[in-house]
């Protein structure tokens, strides 16, 4: 498996197809010996990684509205909804989003 473009610590994973696999956000580090002198601007990641495990490849062109880690992943018809998570260290999101990747298509799972 190719490596990763970044890394990706506590980044949520969801199954885009049987054979596509997507990492929201997740932190990569950067940074982190300034975290006390940037504070509360600090910012994770707020790519979409994305492996394609047919040509092992990983795309990260899609963005979130903003970068979480510990967040709750729900797999929906189409796409996935991410709910709260911590965007900067100690300091958590009071949104909902609704993530439709390009690469997603319906899970097996879903009824017709």
């Amino acid at each position: 498996m190719t490596d990763m473009p970044r890394a990706a610590l506590i980044g949520i994973p969801g199954k885009l197809n049987k054979n596509t696999l997507a990492i929201f956000s997740g932190s990569d580090g950067h940074d982190i010996e300034r975290l006390e002198e940037i504070g509360k601007d600090y910012r994770l990641p707020n790519d979409i990684l994305v492996y394609s495990a047919i040509n092992d490849t990983w795309d990260n062109e899609e963005k979130m509205p903003l970068g979480v880690i510990g967040v709750s992943l729900l797999a929906i018809e189409d796409g996935f909804i991410l709910a709260s998570g911590e965007y900067s260290p100690a300091l958590r999101a009071d949104t909902v989003y609704h993530i439709k990747p390009k690469q997603f298509q319906r899970p097996l799972n879903f009824p017709e």
